[in-house]
């Protein structure tokens, strides 16, 4: 929320500043020029397959959707509106993967999960339907009740699996801020910025989990859709998880369950534009090697998932306590126990937010442990942090 009110604010500022100089001035053209290209840049970025990817399709695959009570009593047409959405993937996913997505079924659901946990959806969903006969099984419930850009929060994919989940995207705080910043504007055009923001958000939330599924991993730039918060300006996927996407799906169709196309491809690559712990843990999952980087980290007596340098200057004004708790932490990182770093952890996370050494290590942690949601909570901080030092530079 923090970065779309920063962003939005500047908006409304550099509009309202170029109408002053209109009146000023008596040229309004500069200023309904501005106008018009925030409302265009508020609708969200035109999505993409990225480069000049033109693949034909090899990948015919099928979807089974299923649609909670609350989803379905908000969302009128609600079985056509999905599919359209499922038909709006194809001009990305076509030519990037060569797939093509068709859902052949759409149940009502009645899901006894507490739709505010949306590991505990997405777990009863693969109870519900294992996906013997589809290729992905997809579960749609109710809205967030407060606004949210954390991704775990609204979408959330096993990995690697057929399965996934993700709300309905309905917010009405987000409608507000539209209508003030954007006050000028008729409540038609209000409107139109609005419904096609949503549009943007459903899009990638979808694509975003569906790479999910396939093992692509979180990366730090807000253009690409595997980034960890939704981005009005998020376009494309980023050439790491292309590649990352297109070793998954050869091992997907015929069906293999020994991943050794997304396992080599792990294996040979190292990249600074996934967090810190994310491959390690996906190669855990699929029965990879553990790579040297971390065998090399532990016997160093450090952790790579820890910033470099003193802990008395990366925890500057923490108190020694829990600067030793730090420690403890790095330590057990090193040792590769990240069960007990991160229960060492934990309290720190909560009880510094504004510290971009915690945070990061708190991201990189989570993507090890496998706690999804923490991991973006502190993945979405941690970039924060970063962005709030350079601009304070």
């Amino acid at each position: 929320m923090m970065v779309l009110e920063r962003r939005w604010a500047l908006l409304s500022v550099v509009t309202g500043l170029l109408f002053a100089q209109a009146c000023y001035d008596h040229s309004y053209t500069q200023a309904i020029k501005a106008r018009r290209a925030a409302a265009e840049h508020a609708k969200g970025a035109e999505v993409t397959a990225g480069g000049e990817l033109r693949r034909p399709i090899e990948y015919e695959a099928t979807v089974r959707v299923y649609a909670s009570p609350e989803y379905r009593s908000n969302r009128g047409g609600w079985a056509k509106r999905i599919t359209d959405l499922v038909d709006a993937t194809a001009p990305i996913l076509g030519p990037a993967f060569a797939v093509r997505l068709e859902v052949v079924d759409t149940f009502s659901w009645q899901p006894a999960c507490d739709q505010r946990d949306l590991q505990s959806c997405v777990e009863e969903l693969v109870a519900h339907d294992p996906g013997d006969d589809v290729d992905w099984v997809v579960g749609f419930v109710g809205a967030q009740p407060r606004f949210t850009a954390n991704f775990e929060e609204l979408g959330m994919a096993l990995t690697p699996s057929q399965h996934f989940v993700m709300r309905d995207l309905y917010d009405a705080g987000e409608r507000a801020q539209i209508d003030a910043v954007f006050a000028s504007m008729t409540q038609a055009k209000r409107t139109e910025i609005y419904r096609e923001r949503q549009k943007h958000k459903r899009l990638v939330v979808f694509l975003h989990e569906w790479a999910h599924t396939l093992g692509a991993m979180h990366v730090r730039n807000d253009a690409f859709i595997l980034y960890p918060a939704y981005d009005d300006e998020m376009a494309l996927f980023s050439e790491e998880n292309l590649r990352l996407v297109d070793a998954a799906l050869r091992d997907r169709f015929p069906p293999s369950h020994d991943h050794a196309n997304l396992r080599e491809y792990l294996t040979a690559t190292e990249s600074e534009a996934w967090f810190p712990g994310q491959r390690d843990h996906l190669l855990a999952i699929i029965g990879g090697p553990a790579p040297s980087a971390r065998q090399s980290a532990a016997q160093s007596g450090g952790s790579k998932l820890a910033l470099p340098g003193e802990t008395k200057q990366l925890l500057a004004g923490v108190g020694s306590k829990d600067q030793d708790r730090y420690d403890q932490a790095v330590q057990r990182a090193a040792q590769n126990d990240y069960a007990d770093a991160w229960a060492i952890l934990s309290p720190l996370i909560a009880a510094y937010p504004d510290n971009y050494a915690v945070q990061h290590f708190a991201c990189g942690l989570a993507m090890s442990v496998g706690a999804s949601s923490e991991a973006g909570e502190a993945c979405r901080r941690s970039i924060e942090l970063m962005a709030e030092s350079y601009t304070s530079r």
